[in-house]
C-alpha cells in the first residue's frame, strides 16, 4: 500500500509566494506578464536580463546575473 504525502502551506503563505512571483515576473504600470530577453555582458560569467512588457511597452532596468 502507498502513502501519499502532500505538501499543503497555509493560505497565508500561498498567497505570499503568489504575491512575490507576480511582483518579479509582472509589469510594475499594467500589470502584464513581462517577456525576458537574455544577453552575455561585457564582463566573463555574467548575463544580463532585459525585461519588457509587451502591453504597454515599458522597459525595467537591466539586472546582472552571476553564472558559474
Amino acid at each position: 500500500m502507498e502513502v501519499f504525502k502532500f505538501n499543503i502551506i497555509p493560505t497565508e503563505e500561498f498567497n505570499k509566494r503568489e504575491d512575490f512571483r507576480k511582483e518579479i515576473n509582472n509589469c510594475d504600470i499594467c500589470g502584464g506578464a513581462l517577456e525576458f530577453s537574455y544577453e552575455q555582458a561585457a564582463e566573463f560569467h555574467v548575463l544580463q536580463e532585459k525585461a519588457q512588457c509587451p502591453c504597454c511597452s515599458s522597459e525595467k532596468e537591466p539586472r546582472h546575473h552571476r553564472v558559474h
